[in-house]
């Protein structure tokens, strides 16, 4: 039986599909062939036997895989609960930042495991959310079987989320600068050279570096500041800024 909708993919065919694009398929019908066999439990064997007719008839009712899955999405999967995005932490952030760098399709059941957690009532009867002191990648595989569209639109409102800290309300803590053109030989270039290597060093380990700055350099200390809100350490970030100018 066919998919009739996003509702029916899967994480994990999800990913793997995305993926399917990033690589060149030495023809139509290869391509098509892997379309089928990631989205159905359809055998290898009878795929291959198909015609192109046969092909085109089952890859016109897939067409919908040519959309983006819905953004919408609930705030309670199983038994987690979404995260307030303003209930992130530093660690957190750096985290994420790092999976979305690296390919955030592909991360994407560990992006959405940070932002899921247990919850319970204290004695207050006020909603605790559990810490971010687990594996992600093991949270991650549970959600691989889950129809994308229960988690796709999460990592799009945090995308919009994230985007709108960097860009706009924190821009002066993320922005960099554009070089000026410059006519540099010889030991100019060089240093330039240098400096521009330096730079790249730094923004591999900026947020590392940042930590072991909030924490005065002190090693024991670089957990404690992973655990403060995202918002307050860019607050503490851009009080910082503002007082060196």
């Amino acid at each position: 039986m066919l998919p009739k909708s996003w509702n029916d993919i899967t994480v994990r065919q999800y990913q793997e599909l995305r993926q399917l694009g990033k690589t060149p398929a030495d023809s139509v019908t290869e391509r098509y062939i892997e379309t089928i066999l990631t989205l159905t439990d359809l055998p290898l064997d009878e795929v291959e036997e198909y015609n192109m007719r046969k092909l085109l008839s089952v890859v016109n009712q897939l067409k919908f895989v040519r959309t983006e899955p819905s953004h919408k999405y609930a705030k309670k999967l199983g038994n987690y609960r979404l995260l307030p995005f303003n209930k992130i932490t530093w660690g957190a952030f750096i985290d994420l930042e790092f999976y979305i760098s690296k390919d955030y399709i592909e991360y994407l059941d560990v992006i959405v495991a940070i932002l899921l957690r247990q919850t319970k009532q204290n004695d207050w009867n006020i909603l605790k959310y559990e810490p971010y002191e687990y594996n992600p990648k093991d949270r991650g595989g549970e959600l691989l079987n889950a129809p994308i569209t229960s988690i796709y639109g999460i990592v799009h409102e945090y995308l919009n989320y994230r985007n709108d800290l960097i860009n706009n309300k924190y821009s002066e803590l993320f922005s960099v600068g554009d070089d000026e053109d410059e006519d540099l030989d010889g030991k100019d270039l060089a240093e330039y050279n240098k400096r521009k290597n330096e730079e790249k060093v730094f923004n591999k380990w900026a947020y590392e570096s940042i930590t072991y700055d909030l924490a005065d350099g002190n090693l024991t200390e670089m957990d404690n500041i992973l655990d403060k809100s995202l918002i307050y350490v860019l607050n503490i970030l851009s009080m910082k800024t503002e007082t060196k100018r």
